[in-house]
């Protein structure tokens, strides 16, 4: 945990304590029993939520692999991202549906994991592609669920 740190909380910088067990934070106050705190001389912020990523280290979304969300969610991660939205782009609608069920696969496959892909429940596309209009009104849900 934390002894003394300034965090931000209520949309301001408050010193104050942070008790953690494993990779959640279970408790925030002062005068907390924290046992063994990090050494840390620093802020504390939320994790932050990224709505519209295609990707990140030389990976993309469309790539429709585990390994390439893997690689996307690890990077995400290492700039304070904790949670995030795999977004497609402009393609074919078979390969839409591929990225997206991909991602449905990936999040249901490894449940909890050090980080988040977020998924709205529903989401709306309109696109054009191949000088034809595609719609998908409920998005992801009309094509996993």
């Amino acid at each position: 945990g934390f002894k003394g740190v300034n965090a931000f909380i209520g949309g301001e910088f408050v010193k104050t304590d942070i008790a953690i067990d494993g990779d959640v934070i279970v408790k925030i106050g002062d005068g907390l029993d924290i046992d063994e705190p990090f050494d840390f001389d620093g802020k504390v912020l939320p994790g932050f939520i990224d709505e519209h990523t295609h990707g990140a280290g030389g990976c993309d979304a469309m790539d429709a692999t585990n390994s390439s969300l893997e690689t996307i969610a690890v990077n995400l991660s290492k700039e304070g991202t904790t949670a995030f939205l795999a977004t497609t782009m402009t393609h074919s609608v078979e390969n839409i549906k591929k990225a997206l069920t991909n991602v449905v696969s990936y999040v249901k496959e490894d449940g909890k994991t050090k980080f988040s892909i977020v998924i709205p429940e529903k989401t709306e596309a309109v696109f054009r592609y191949e000088g034809q209009t595609h719609q998908l009104k409920n998005g992801i849900n009309e094509i996993c669920f």
